[in-house]
Protein backbone atom coordinates (compact mmCIF):
# COMPACT_ATOMS: atom_id res chain seq x y z
CA UNK A 1 0.00 0.00 0.00
CA UNK A 2 2.68 2.52 -1.10
CA UNK A 3 2.09 6.20 -1.49
CA UNK A 4 3.36 9.44 -3.00
CA UNK A 5 2.56 12.59 -1.21
CA UNK A 6 2.70 15.47 -2.75
CA UNK A 7 2.27 18.57 -0.06
CA UNK A 8 1.97 21.89 -2.12
CA UNK A 9 2.23 24.76 0.72
CA UNK A 10 -1.12 26.93 0.60
CA UNK A 11 -4.49 27.86 2.38
CA UNK A 12 -6.75 25.96 0.68
CA UNK A 13 -10.47 25.21 0.52
CA UNK A 14 -10.77 22.82 -2.32
CA UNK A 15 -9.11 21.49 -5.75
CA UNK A 16 -9.58 19.77 -8.85
CA UNK A 17 -7.41 18.31 -11.80
CA UNK A 18 -8.52 17.87 -14.89
CA UNK A 19 -7.04 17.27 -18.59
CA UNK A 20 -3.76 18.21 -17.21
CA UNK A 21 -5.07 21.54 -15.15
CA UNK A 22 -4.34 21.51 -11.29
CA UNK A 23 -7.63 24.44 -10.37
CA UNK A 24 -6.98 25.14 -6.52
CA UNK A 25 -9.39 27.93 -4.38
CA UNK A 26 -7.59 29.19 -1.63
CA UNK A 27 -9.47 30.43 1.84
CA UNK A 28 -9.06 33.97 0.01
CA UNK A 29 -11.48 33.05 -2.71
CA UNK A 30 -8.72 33.35 -5.41
CA UNK A 31 -8.81 30.47 -7.93
CA UNK A 32 -5.85 29.35 -9.59
CA UNK A 33 -4.86 26.70 -12.18
CA UNK A 34 -1.72 25.06 -13.09
CA UNK A 35 -0.23 22.71 -15.82
CA UNK A 36 0.43 19.60 -13.36
CA UNK A 37 2.77 18.12 -16.24
CA UNK A 38 4.53 21.54 -15.65
CA UNK A 39 4.73 20.98 -12.42
CA UNK A 40 5.94 17.57 -12.02
CA UNK A 41 8.40 17.78 -14.69
CA UNK A 42 10.01 20.83 -13.19
CA UNK A 43 10.60 19.08 -9.84
CA UNK A 44 11.82 16.21 -11.56
CA UNK A 45 14.89 18.62 -13.25
CA UNK A 46 15.43 19.25 -8.93
CA UNK A 47 15.09 15.83 -7.75
CA UNK A 48 16.29 13.58 -10.62
CA UNK A 49 16.31 10.55 -8.46
CA UNK A 50 12.14 10.52 -9.05
CA UNK A 51 12.95 10.60 -12.62
CA UNK A 52 10.82 6.96 -12.83
CA UNK A 53 7.71 8.13 -11.26
CA UNK A 54 7.34 10.82 -13.33
CA UNK A 55 5.07 9.66 -16.02
CA UNK A 56 2.93 7.32 -13.11
CA UNK A 57 2.55 11.62 -11.39
CA UNK A 58 1.28 12.93 -14.64
CA UNK A 59 -1.19 9.62 -15.36
CA UNK A 60 -2.69 7.18 -13.55
CA UNK A 61 -2.47 4.82 -16.73
CA UNK A 62 1.27 4.10 -16.13
CA UNK A 63 1.79 1.37 -13.93
CA UNK A 64 5.16 2.35 -12.61
CA UNK A 65 5.55 1.30 -8.73
CA UNK A 66 6.10 2.91 -5.71
CA UNK A 67 8.83 0.33 -4.02
CA UNK A 68 8.15 2.31 -0.57
CA UNK A 69 6.36 5.91 0.52
CA UNK A 70 7.47 9.25 -1.35
CA UNK A 71 7.45 12.48 -0.27
CA UNK A 72 7.58 15.95 -2.03
CA UNK A 73 7.14 19.31 -1.17
CA UNK A 74 5.99 22.22 -3.85
CA UNK A 75 6.29 26.07 -1.91
CA UNK A 76 4.58 29.07 -3.03
CA UNK A 77 8.15 29.80 -4.63
CA UNK A 78 8.11 27.15 -6.87
CA UNK A 79 4.43 27.13 -7.74
CA UNK A 80 4.60 31.10 -8.72
CA UNK A 81 7.93 30.05 -10.75
CA UNK A 82 6.46 27.26 -12.82
CA UNK A 83 2.69 27.99 -12.41
CA UNK A 84 1.72 28.09 -16.31
CA UNK A 85 -1.62 29.46 -15.60
CA UNK A 86 -3.60 32.19 -14.32
CA UNK A 87 -5.28 33.48 -10.64
CA UNK A 88 -8.73 35.24 -10.79
CA UNK A 89 -10.47 36.55 -7.77
CA UNK A 90 -13.95 34.72 -7.20
CA UNK A 91 -14.82 36.96 -4.58
CA UNK A 92 -16.42 34.35 -2.82
CA UNK A 93 -16.10 30.71 -0.97
CA UNK A 94 -16.60 28.03 -2.96
CA UNK A 95 -18.67 25.13 -1.25
CA UNK A 96 -18.31 22.54 -4.37
CA UNK A 97 -16.34 22.05 -7.66
CA UNK A 98 -16.68 20.21 -10.64
CA UNK A 99 -15.58 20.49 -14.64
CA UNK A 100 -17.50 18.96 -17.66
CA UNK A 101 -16.89 19.76 -20.77
CA UNK A 102 -14.12 22.70 -20.19
CA UNK A 103 -16.43 24.54 -18.41
CA UNK A 104 -15.67 24.64 -14.40
CA UNK A 105 -18.74 24.82 -11.88
CA UNK A 106 -18.39 26.87 -8.90
CA UNK A 107 -21.03 26.59 -5.87
CA UNK A 108 -21.53 28.59 -3.13
CA UNK A 109 -23.82 31.13 -1.16
CA UNK A 110 -24.42 32.73 -4.58
CA UNK A 111 -26.08 29.77 -6.16
CA UNK A 112 -24.08 27.79 -8.94
CA UNK A 113 -22.10 30.03 -11.57
CA UNK A 114 -19.98 28.76 -14.38
CA UNK A 115 -16.28 29.74 -15.84
CA UNK A 116 -15.65 28.63 -19.25
CA UNK A 117 -12.26 27.80 -20.42
CA UNK A 118 -13.10 25.89 -23.73
CA UNK A 119 -11.24 28.13 -26.35
CA UNK A 120 -8.03 28.83 -23.91
CA UNK A 121 -7.57 24.94 -22.97
CA UNK A 122 -4.00 24.15 -24.70
CA UNK A 123 -2.41 20.84 -23.73
CA UNK A 124 -3.15 20.54 -20.63
CA UNK A 125 -2.99 24.83 -19.83
CA UNK A 126 -5.65 27.51 -19.29
CA UNK A 127 -4.39 30.81 -19.28
CA UNK A 128 -7.77 32.63 -19.29
CA UNK A 129 -10.79 32.50 -18.47
CA UNK A 130 -14.36 33.36 -20.34
CA UNK A 131 -16.39 35.75 -18.35
CA UNK A 132 -18.36 33.77 -15.31
CA UNK A 133 -22.00 33.91 -15.45
CA UNK A 134 -24.56 32.31 -13.10
CA UNK A 135 -26.35 28.88 -13.61
CA UNK A 136 -28.74 29.13 -11.00
CA UNK A 137 -28.69 31.48 -7.80
CA UNK A 138 -32.17 31.27 -5.66
CA UNK A 139 -30.09 30.08 -3.21
CA UNK A 140 -27.21 28.53 -1.90
CA UNK A 141 -25.72 25.64 -3.28
CA UNK A 142 -24.15 23.40 -1.02
CA UNK A 143 -22.78 20.41 -3.49
CA UNK A 144 -22.86 20.16 -7.92
CA UNK A 145 -22.57 17.05 -10.00
CA UNK A 146 -22.29 17.06 -13.80
CA UNK A 147 -24.07 15.16 -16.39
CA UNK A 148 -24.36 14.92 -19.86
CA UNK A 149 -26.47 17.33 -22.34
CA UNK A 150 -25.63 20.22 -19.84
CA UNK A 151 -27.81 18.82 -16.92
CA UNK A 152 -26.39 19.43 -13.29
CA UNK A 153 -27.39 18.19 -10.02
CA UNK A 154 -27.73 20.95 -7.30
CA UNK A 155 -27.35 20.09 -3.57
CA UNK A 156 -29.31 23.16 -2.72
CA UNK A 157 -29.97 22.83 1.32
CA UNK A 158 -33.59 23.27 2.37
CA UNK A 159 -34.44 23.73 -1.30
CA UNK A 160 -33.69 20.25 -1.80
CA UNK A 161 -32.08 18.49 -4.55
CA UNK A 162 -32.12 20.66 -8.27
CA UNK A 163 -31.65 19.64 -11.69
CA UNK A 164 -30.90 22.19 -13.99
CA UNK A 165 -29.93 22.66 -17.79
CA UNK A 166 -26.64 24.58 -18.48
CA UNK A 167 -25.93 26.45 -21.91
CA UNK A 168 -23.48 24.25 -23.40
CA UNK A 169 -22.74 23.46 -27.06
CA UNK A 170 -24.49 19.94 -27.01
CA UNK A 171 -27.65 21.31 -25.21
CA UNK A 172 -27.46 24.08 -28.19
CA UNK A 173 -27.16 21.85 -30.97
CA UNK A 174 -30.27 20.40 -30.06
CA UNK A 175 -32.11 24.14 -29.40
CA UNK A 176 -32.21 22.65 -25.68
CA UNK A 177 -32.21 25.84 -23.74
CA UNK A 178 -30.72 26.59 -20.49
CA UNK A 179 -33.22 26.02 -17.48
CA UNK A 180 -34.26 26.58 -14.45
CA UNK A 181 -33.29 24.71 -11.56
CA UNK A 182 -36.10 21.36 -11.70
CA UNK A 183 -37.09 20.19 -8.34
CA UNK A 184 -36.65 16.41 -8.05
CA UNK A 185 -36.71 15.40 -4.41
CA UNK A 186 -38.22 18.49 -1.57
CA UNK A 187 -36.05 17.31 1.02
CA UNK A 188 -33.02 19.11 2.86
CA UNK A 189 -30.24 18.05 0.03
CA UNK A 190 -26.23 18.95 1.47
CA UNK A 191 -24.44 16.99 -1.24
CA UNK A 192 -25.01 14.84 -4.82
CA UNK A 193 -22.98 13.03 -6.98
CA UNK A 194 -24.16 11.60 -10.57
CA UNK A 195 -22.18 8.38 -11.44
CA UNK A 196 -20.61 8.00 -14.89
CA UNK A 197 -23.33 7.60 -17.21
CA UNK A 198 -25.61 10.35 -15.35
CA UNK A 199 -28.41 7.69 -14.83
CA UNK A 200 -28.33 7.58 -11.29
CA UNK A 201 -28.18 10.01 -8.27
CA UNK A 202 -27.31 9.66 -5.08
CA UNK A 203 -28.93 12.60 -2.60
CA UNK A 204 -27.02 13.33 0.75
CA UNK A 205 -29.74 14.03 3.13
CA UNK A 206 -30.04 15.37 6.63
CA UNK A 207 -30.03 11.91 8.45
CA UNK A 208 -30.38 9.60 4.81
CA UNK A 209 -29.61 9.36 1.14
CA UNK A 210 -32.39 9.16 -1.88
CA UNK A 211 -31.13 7.17 -4.89
CA UNK A 212 -32.67 7.99 -8.29
CA UNK A 213 -32.94 6.36 -11.13
CA UNK A 214 -33.44 8.35 -14.73
CA UNK A 215 -33.49 6.78 -18.28
CA UNK A 216 -30.58 6.16 -20.21
CA UNK A 217 -30.54 9.10 -22.91
CA UNK A 218 -28.46 8.59 -26.04
CA UNK A 219 -24.65 10.02 -25.64
CA UNK A 220 -24.09 13.44 -26.37
CA UNK A 221 -20.93 12.50 -28.11
CA UNK A 222 -21.63 13.74 -31.51
CA UNK A 223 -23.24 17.08 -30.52
CA UNK A 224 -19.80 18.83 -29.17
CA UNK A 225 -16.98 19.25 -30.32
CA UNK A 226 -13.33 19.61 -28.94
CA UNK A 227 -10.48 21.64 -29.62
CA UNK A 228 -8.23 18.33 -30.85
CA UNK A 229 -10.98 17.61 -33.22
CA UNK A 230 -9.47 16.15 -36.99
CA UNK A 231 -11.54 17.74 -40.40
CA UNK A 232 -12.41 14.00 -40.60
CA UNK A 233 -13.45 13.19 -36.87
CA UNK A 234 -15.57 16.66 -37.48
CA UNK A 235 -16.97 15.08 -40.60
CA UNK A 236 -17.58 12.13 -38.84
CA UNK A 237 -19.58 13.89 -35.74
CA UNK A 238 -21.69 15.48 -38.65
CA UNK A 239 -22.69 12.92 -40.38
CA UNK A 240 -23.59 10.83 -37.28
CA UNK A 241 -25.73 13.40 -35.66
CA UNK A 242 -27.97 13.83 -38.94
CA UNK A 243 -28.06 10.24 -39.14
CA UNK A 244 -30.47 10.56 -35.63
CA UNK A 245 -34.06 11.09 -36.06
CA UNK A 246 -35.60 13.95 -35.53
CA UNK A 247 -38.51 12.17 -33.44
CA UNK A 248 -35.47 10.66 -31.26
CA UNK A 249 -34.32 13.95 -30.46
CA UNK A 250 -37.95 15.38 -29.34
CA UNK A 251 -38.17 12.76 -26.96
CA UNK A 252 -35.05 13.20 -25.85
CA UNK A 253 -35.90 16.85 -25.04
CA UNK A 254 -38.87 16.04 -23.78
CA UNK A 255 -37.08 13.75 -21.02
CA UNK A 256 -34.68 16.54 -20.17
CA UNK A 257 -37.18 19.49 -20.03
CA UNK A 258 -39.69 17.26 -18.06
CA UNK A 259 -38.49 14.11 -16.64
CA UNK A 260 -38.57 12.83 -12.80
CA UNK A 261 -36.12 9.94 -12.16
CA UNK A 262 -37.87 6.94 -10.60
CA UNK A 263 -36.81 7.25 -6.61
CA UNK A 264 -35.15 3.53 -5.97
CA UNK A 265 -36.15 1.77 -2.42
CA UNK A 266 -32.88 2.74 -0.54
CA UNK A 267 -32.24 -0.59 2.09
CA UNK A 268 -28.78 0.73 2.51
CA UNK A 269 -27.51 2.77 5.02
CA UNK A 270 -25.12 4.74 2.83
CA UNK A 271 -24.28 3.87 -0.89
CA UNK A 272 -21.61 4.88 -3.07
CA UNK A 273 -20.38 4.30 -6.62
CA UNK A 274 -18.08 1.45 -7.74
CA UNK A 275 -17.55 2.40 -11.15
CA UNK A 276 -21.28 2.07 -12.76
CA UNK A 277 -22.04 -0.38 -9.90
CA UNK A 278 -24.31 0.87 -6.98
CA UNK A 279 -22.72 -0.19 -3.95
CA UNK A 280 -23.54 0.63 0.09
CA UNK A 281 -23.42 -0.61 3.62
CA UNK A 282 -26.23 -2.48 5.59
CA UNK A 283 -26.50 -0.99 9.42
CA UNK A 284 -23.90 -3.96 10.18
CA UNK A 285 -21.83 -2.93 8.00
CA UNK A 286 -21.82 -5.61 5.32
CA UNK A 287 -21.72 -4.77 1.55
CA UNK A 288 -24.19 -4.87 -0.84
CA UNK A 289 -24.96 -4.26 -4.21
CA UNK A 290 -27.64 -3.07 -6.40
CA UNK A 291 -29.03 -5.79 -8.90
CA UNK A 292 -30.74 -3.72 -11.68
CA UNK A 293 -31.99 -7.16 -13.15
CA UNK A 294 -34.19 -7.74 -10.24
CA UNK A 295 -34.42 -4.50 -8.63
CA UNK A 296 -33.50 -5.52 -5.65
CA UNK A 297 -30.32 -4.57 -2.92
CA UNK A 298 -28.05 -8.19 -2.54
CA UNK A 299 -26.27 -8.39 0.37
CA UNK A 300 -22.92 -10.16 0.78
CA UNK A 301 -21.67 -11.97 4.28
CA UNK A 302 -18.78 -9.78 4.31
CA UNK A 303 -18.23 -6.44 6.35
CA UNK A 304 -16.33 -3.52 4.13
CA UNK A 305 -15.16 -1.75 7.15
CA UNK A 306 -15.36 -1.70 11.38
CA UNK A 307 -15.96 2.22 11.48
CA UNK A 308 -19.66 2.52 12.79
CA UNK A 309 -18.92 6.66 12.86
CA UNK A 310 -18.00 7.29 9.25
CA UNK A 311 -19.03 10.35 7.69
CA UNK A 312 -18.88 9.89 3.83
CA UNK A 313 -17.18 7.02 1.45
CA UNK A 314 -16.09 7.58 -2.27
CA UNK A 315 -14.41 4.79 -3.88
CA UNK A 316 -11.32 4.83 -6.40
CA UNK A 317 -9.39 2.60 -8.53
CA UNK A 318 -6.79 1.34 -5.45
CA UNK A 319 -9.53 1.19 -2.46
CA UNK A 320 -12.35 3.00 -0.89
CA UNK A 321 -11.68 6.04 1.50
CA UNK A 322 -13.67 6.34 4.86
CA UNK A 323 -13.88 9.79 6.51
CA UNK A 324 -14.96 9.36 10.09
CA UNK A 325 -16.64 11.64 12.79
CA UNK A 326 -13.37 12.66 14.14
CA UNK A 327 -11.85 14.17 10.82
CA UNK A 328 -9.91 11.40 10.01
CA UNK A 329 -9.37 10.15 6.90
CA UNK A 330 -8.50 6.38 6.09
CA UNK A 331 -8.21 4.42 2.83
CA UNK A 332 -8.58 0.65 2.81
CA UNK A 333 -8.19 -2.58 0.71
CA UNK A 334 -9.48 -5.88 1.96
CA UNK A 335 -8.44 -6.18 5.31
CA UNK A 336 -5.63 -3.40 5.57
CA UNK A 337 -6.49 0.05 6.39
CA UNK A 338 -4.21 2.86 5.99
CA UNK A 339 -4.38 6.09 7.69
CA UNK A 340 -4.46 9.48 5.40
CA UNK A 341 -4.92 12.51 7.63
CA UNK A 342 -5.79 12.70 11.21
CA UNK A 343 -7.56 16.17 10.68
CA UNK A 344 -8.99 16.71 6.84
CA UNK A 345 -10.55 19.85 5.72
CA UNK A 346 -11.97 18.47 2.91
CA UNK A 347 -11.17 15.85 0.24
CA UNK A 348 -12.04 14.59 -3.32
CA UNK A 349 -11.18 10.99 -5.44
CA UNK A 350 -12.25 11.18 -9.76
CA UNK A 351 -14.04 8.36 -10.40
CA UNK A 352 -15.47 9.58 -13.06
CA UNK A 353 -12.00 10.39 -14.86
CA UNK A 354 -9.40 8.81 -17.07
CA UNK A 355 -6.21 9.94 -15.63
CA UNK A 356 -6.83 10.23 -12.21
CA UNK A 357 -8.48 7.21 -10.71
CA UNK A 358 -5.72 6.27 -8.60
CA UNK A 359 -5.21 9.44 -6.19
CA UNK A 360 -6.94 11.10 -3.86
CA UNK A 361 -6.32 15.56 -3.25
CA UNK A 362 -6.70 16.60 1.11
CA UNK A 363 -7.29 19.87 1.89
CA UNK A 364 -4.54 19.91 5.60
CA UNK A 365 -4.81 23.42 7.23
CA UNK A 366 -1.85 24.66 5.62
CA UNK A 367 -1.50 22.06 2.73
CA UNK A 368 -2.93 20.66 -0.54
CA UNK A 369 -1.92 16.56 -0.53
CA UNK A 370 -2.19 14.94 -3.71
CA UNK A 371 -1.90 11.51 -2.93
CA UNK A 372 -1.32 9.18 -5.31
CA UNK A 373 -0.81 5.07 -5.09
CA UNK A 374 -0.09 1.65 -6.50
Amino acid sequence: MSEFKINIEGNFLDSFIYSGVLFTVDVNGVLCTYSWNNLIKEYIKKDYSKKKFEKKLIDTREKTRFEKDFIIELDQKFLKEYQQGICVDLDVWSTDLDIKDNILYISSERGLEALPFGQSWNNGKVMNFNDLYKVWGESKVFGVSTGSWGRTLLAAGCNGALEVINSVEQANNINLKQQDGKVINSEVCLDCEWELNSTIAILDQLDTQAVLEYKRLMSDKYFKSNSSDSRKIIEEKLKNRESIPQEKISDLKQYIQNGIPDSLVNEATYSWFDGNKLVGLDDNNNALFYDFSQNEWIKKEKKIIDEQCYRKIRQTNVGIIVETEDDSLYRKIGDNSQLLSEDISSWRVFPRSTNYQDRIHIVNEDYLQVSIFD
